[in-house]
């Protein structure tokens, strides 16, 4: 029985003894990570004016340490690994949503949204690919290099929250769907008018007139998707038009089956397209680097203004 305890207590003393390592390893930017191993406390200006600077320096920098793991972390989480610090520097210390605001925002950590394909790309991959389309640029000057893409638009759905004097239950969302494609240069001087795929043959919408009376680019299938037969004539009138405005022009695309196959028998003068590598358009394709997301938040937003 002795013996057991006093293996118990030796185990227990290493185990504080590797926790306060630890714990002395984050309050100085060290870590056996080696994204976090020399890494600067960047807000110490801001924590200068905490009364806690030592436990929020350590905090600070076991959240980078989290997420270079790509660990999810919440405010629970968070409010336990502070209690844990604070026991460690011998702080009675009871933690409030007050605090954890403030301190959060001192060090600008703010709610993300995961997303698993990004995040399921190799970073090395990424940046061979990133340091490729630099040289594939590089001869290009910012508005003669366009990148096009597509996105689904369920335009009859409403949004799920709302604000109200007391609970009620929501329409159910129809989920109807446009394909947009969209397409822009790099320096943003030069947005193509988007062309849109959808199911009916003539929308109801558009009355007795034809898509281009209402100055859309409409084409429809079964699918409401993009096709190849769509896709080739979109690049040669693009073409042509380089063409008179004497440019030589480069396109970024994805390589989805419409864009490869849209492309061949093809003979473009003024028009270079070059495919993004496969399996790495979730971090390298560039309108899906903030565009879409704003194309269609600009949408909502007026929709709901003309309801």
């Amino acid at each position: 029985m002795a013996s057991r305890d006093q293996i118990n207590s030796t185990t227990n003393c290493q185990e504080i003894r590797n926790q306060s390592d630890q714990f002395v390893a984050l309050v100085e930017g060290r870590s056996d990570n080696e994204k976090t191993s020399c890494l600067p406390w960047r807000y110490s200006q801001k924590a200068a004016n905490s009364s806690l600077p030592q436990l929020e320096q350590a905090l600070y920098n076991w959240v980078v340490e989290a997420q270079s793991r790509r660990m999810p972390i919440n405010d629970e989480i968070l409010r336990m690994k502070a209690n844990k610090f604070a026991n460690l520097l011998s702080i009675d210390l009871k933690l409030s949503n007050g605090w954890l605001y403030k301190f959060k925002n001192r060090f600008r950590i703010n709610r993300v949204e995961l997303h698993g394909e990004a995040g399921s790309v190799d970073s090395n991959q990424a940046e061979d690919a990133r340091k490729q389309i630099l040289e594939l640029t590089r001869d290009y000057e910012p508005q003669n290099i366009y990148n096009a893409d597509e996105t689904g638009l369920l335009y009859k759905m409403p949004p799920n929250k709302s604000l109200a004097t007391e609970a009620y239950s929501g329409l159910k969302g129809s989920k109807v769907r446009l394909t947009y494609h969209l397409c822009c240069n790099a320096d943003g001087s030069d947005k193509l008018e988007p062309l849109v795929i959808g199911h009916a043959k003539k929308p109801r919408s558009f009355g007795k007139k034809q898509a281009s009376f209402w100055g859309y680019d409409y084409h429809f299938n079964k699918t409401a998707w993009m096709t190849a037969t769509i896709m080739s004539p979109w690049l040669q009138k693009l073409d042509n038009r380089f063409r008179q405005e004497k440019r030589h022009v480069l396109l970024l695309l994805d390589n989805f089956s419409a864009h490869l196959k849209g492309l061949e028998g093809l003979c473009l003068t003024n028009l270079k397209v070059e495919f993004l590598p496969p399996n790495l358009t979730s971090v390298l394709q560039p309108c899906d680097a903030g565009i879409i997301r704003a194309f269609k938040a600009y949408y909502r937003r007026q929709a709901l203004e003309s309801a």
